[in-house]
């Protein structure tokens, strides 16, 4: 089952259409100009040269906020999020420079998804740092009660997420503020919503509100976007007929997001329809953003059936993939990064060791254990193949 991680949220918010946070300038003006290059290789999916325009327009421009937020936001597409928190770190201290009136509203509002990465790093005092220098006032708002939210999932405090939730859907309604999907979280009573199902879950025995939940939703416009993130929080809940059916509307709108179908063949297989689990599953390993984890899923499926050169094929290209993308991530990225390689090789291992080739397993494992010294698969299969234990600590 997919465990809770908020950076999964909120990069699925961000493909909403975060990124037109434009600067309000004249068409003419060269920031204007930049900030407009970089957006539409947003929208393109040109993540690394989005990235690169935001990156020169910094430079040039050091004290534009907006370009700093914008830069943070492409680089969390990037998934090099390490500096995606350091280009906040820039724009918060160019609004506390400025003073209270560039901490207001939107601000604020762009300040969560900071708060949201520091919680996914494990950072949760950060997290809470942030919060509490707010400006008198300023958790009174639907966002930042969000926020709160997404913290108390993240440190398994479910009850007071809950709370949290239900006061931004409070706030929400009584702000009478309308939708804008171009905002983080342009519908906050929808994404609170889908908030509570999640830790409703996690609690465990809580199916009637979440049954009033979606019924509530059934009145709201859902993106793609948000259909995916309801579909996550029904495979929590084991509800899989209910995720898949918004997994599938929300592949219908945005086919090439990878999540979209690998979520859909989760509840497929949560079903027990493992053989119709298999297409949604290649698509996602072929999308335009390809998810890792729904590769390592359809090797492992295509190992259990005995089809070995489909596994390899695939593990082999995600291998390519992940290679080919390290220069172009930061350190914390690059750890993450580290330990998918990791898995890949292992089963790559597994693959030839399952064929009795145990040399060549034995050195993909070895490459496994220097990419992930930790992985109790790559040490059991070793151990399994030689004998004995790996050497510690494994080095070139």
């Amino acid at each position: 089952m997919p465990a809770f991680r908020v950076i999964f949220f909120l990069h699925t918010f961000l493909l909403l259409g975060l990124f037109l946070s434009g600067c309000s300038r004249a068409p003419s003006d060269p920031i204007q100009r930049a900030n407009e290059e970089a957006i539409a290789l947003l929208e393109s999916g040109n993540y690394p040269e989005a990235v690169a325009v935001f990156q020169r327009a910094v430079a040039e421009w050091p004290h534009e906020r907006r370009l700093w937020l914008n830069l943070a936001q492409a680089l969390i597409l990037s998934n090099r999020i390490g500096e995606a928190m350091a280009a906040y770190e820039s724009a918060i201290k160019i609004s506390q420079d400025l003073g209270p009136s560039a901490q207001e509203s939107e601000g604020r509002d762009r300040l969560i998804e900071y708060v949201i990465l520091a919680v996914d790093r494990g950072e949760s005092s950060r997290a809470l740092e942030i919060l509490n220098n707010l400006p008198s006032g300023a958790l009174e708002t639907p966002r930042i009660q969000l926020a709160h939210g997404f913290l108390e999932m993240a440190e398994k405090r479910y009850e007071k997420a809950l709370s949290a939730f239900d006061k931004a859907i409070s706030l929400w309604i009584s702000s009478g503020q309308t939708v804008n999907p171009d905002k983080p979280w342009g519908n906050v009573g929808i994404t609170a919503r889908v908030g509570k199902i999640t830790a409703l879950a996690a609690l465990q025995g809580r199916d009637d509100e979440i049954d009033s939940i979606l019924e509530e939703l059934k009145n709201e416009k859902l993106s793609s976007s948000a259909r995916t993130y309801l579909a996550n929080s029904l495979l929590a809940a084991g509800r899989y007929e209910e995720a898949l059916q918004q997994a599938q509307a929300a592949t219908a709108e945005a086919p090439e997001q990878g999540r979209g179908w690998h979520l859909q063949a989760l509840a497929l297989e949560g079903m027990g329809k493992t053989d119709e689990a298999i297409p949604p599953l290649l698509k996602a390993t072929t999308a335009n953003h390809k998810d890792p984890e729904a590769v390592l899923h359809y090797a492992a499926i295509m190992l259990e059936r005995g089809l070995e050169e489909e596994a390899m094929n695939a593990l082999e290209s995600l291998m390519d993939s992940l290679s080919r993308d390290e220069h172009n991530r930061d350190a914390s990225s690059i750890a993450g990064q580290m330990k998918q390689a990791a898995a890949v090789q292992t089963a790559i291992g597994s693959i030839y060791a399952h064929r009795g080739q145990r040399i060549i397993a034995q050195d993909h494992l070895i490459q496994a254990l220097k990419l992930d010294p930790g992985n109790q698969e790559a040490i059991n299969l070793y151990t399994q193949i030689t004998g004995k234990t790996p050497p510690q600590p494994i080095s070139d």
